[in-house]
């Protein structure tokens, strides 16, 4: 929201009533909607499923509507996976405390409770791992509340390149675009992982891998979103090349 940066900038709620407004006197072509955090993705995904975008004739630029779904709901994600043979936790989705009492006896304890539901055809590209991170903190501790540190410090390379080729075979399979995170937990005695969550969007994390590597995320991800490919942003053959992890 930089002067300078965008051409206009509202200061107004991000609900699907402001931005219909705004749309409505803008008239944009396309539409990001990871940039804004949850916050947006909910808003985005109403706009989409209200009609709001088709009559506008706005496209969503960067990772679909349908992608973001993928990993906002723990149903359809957890199904999207397993048709690549990705391993997930065993969960089941509940909507009321006697459900859940049950679900957690019938998966066997200790049991991670989390927000299940978040929300109200692509070519190929390269998906790559700009940062590997660890949290300190053990499962449990949310990431933005832990002590992470960037790269990770207590995998070897032979377990780096494991997830890495994981993530990428996931997030190809989901359908993103643009910048995305993707967390595991992983044994580094059995190699036994599993994938908890996918955020289709820039967040705490993202900001945080930006410094640490000095890759520019969320430029690099709005350029993508518009069409560009990673050999186009930047310089090749020089350091300043989006097209190489640093």
């Amino acid at each position: 929201t930089s002067e300078g940066i965008a051409d206009k900038v509202y200061f107004l709620p991000v609900t699907t009533y402001f931005v219909e407004e705004i749309i409505k006197k803008e008239r944009p072509d396309g539409i990001l909607l990871a940039f804004g955090g949850q916050t947006a993705l909910n808003c985005g995904a109403e706009l989409y499923t209200q009609g709001v975008l088709d009559k506008y004739g706005v496209k969503v630029l960067g990772t679909s509507v349908e992608a973001i779904m993928y990993t906002e709901d723990r149903d359809l994600f957890v199904k999207k996976l397993d048709e690549i043979q990705m391993k997930t936790p065993v969960s089941q989705a509940v909507e009321s405390m006697e459900d859940a009492i049950a679900a957690a006896r019938k998966i066997g304890y200790p049991v991670m409770v989390r927000s299940a539901y978040a929300l109200g055809g692509l070519g190929s590209g390269i998906c790559f791992t700009v940062a590997s991170m660890e949290n300190f903190d053990p499962l449990g501790i949310h990431t933005g509340e832990s002590i992470v540190v960037a790269p990770t410090c207590s995998l070897d390379d032979k377990e780096l390149k494991l997830l890495q080729e994981l993530s990428t075979k996931c997030i190809r399979h989901l359908g993103i675009v643009g910048e995305c995170n993707i967390q595991y937990a992983f044994n580094s005695d059995t190699d036994d992982y599993r994938v908890i969550e996918v955020n289709a969007r820039l967040s705490r994390s993202s900001a945080l891998a930006s410094k640490a590597t000095g890759y520019p995320l969320a430029f690099v991800a709005a350029k993508i979103a518009l069409g560009y490919s990673l050999d186009q942003i930047g310089e090749m053959g020089t350091p300043n090349s989006a097209y190489l992890a640093p």
